[in-house]
């Protein structure tokens, strides 16, 4: 399974970059099964995929388990030891696909605060980038909204009252009850004769 691939990458191997890899892929793979959920006709393959791969690879490095747990006691390997370096170097490259709030509850209660500083600073500059972003998206809501409800207020300024005496501009007969065409110079045509116009 994959905690046993976790494990061989990160204590066997000791290739942190494989173990990142392996984690990636798993996670796309996970999403495209979520993609394609209502399209399988057997759910439980999709849903035995877990989204929290890069949680794993963390505890990995943080509390690794015992060969016993991961059925790998015929392996002739010792027992892998925690690795608070490798650990703190996923946090920064990866946190964007791990939930903080449970990754910093998985560190060792003496992790002092500069040892994970980086990875923390990280968190709060794209947390105010997004928010910035989220600002100026809004600002520009805003702005586009007031000049769509100035040009309406512009509009609804403007009072045409058609009467008996209107005529068309192109033909020169009354308006009446026919469609019509109001242009911004003041002119009322007949629906009809404003292909007539071009060139005028």
């Amino acid at each position: 399974n994959e905690k046993k691939a976790l494990f061989l990458y990160c204590h066997v191997i000791k290739n942190q970059m494989k173990a990142e890899v392996f984690a990636e892929r798993y996670q796309e793979h996970f999403l495209e099964m979520q993609r394609r959920q209502t399209d399988l006709k057997n759910e439980e393959s999709c849903r035995k995929y877990k989204p929290d791969i890069f949680l794993d690879l963390l505890q990995m490095y943080i509390s690794p388990p015992p060969k016993a747990a991961l059925n790998m006691d015929n392996f002739k390997i010792a027992e892998a030891q925690p690795n608070l370096a490798a650990a703190r170097q996923i946090l920064i490259r990866q946190y964007k696909h791990i939930d903080i709030t449970r990754a910093l509850t998985m560190l060792p209660e003496s992790t002092k605060l500069g040892e994970v500083k980086d990875f923390l600073c990280q968190i709060i500059k794209d947390t105010t980038q997004q928010r910035r972003k989220n600002q100026i998206h809004k600002s520009l809501y805003q702005a586009d909204h007031l000049q769509v409800k100035s040009k309406k207020i512009s509009y609804q300024r403007d009072k045409l009252i058609i009467s008996g005496n209107n005529v068309c501009y192109i033909c020169d007969k009354k308006v009446g009850d026919c469609a019509f065409a109001y242009f911004p110079d003041q002119r009322i045509v007949h629906y009809g004769c404003t292909s007539l116009m071009h060139g005028q």
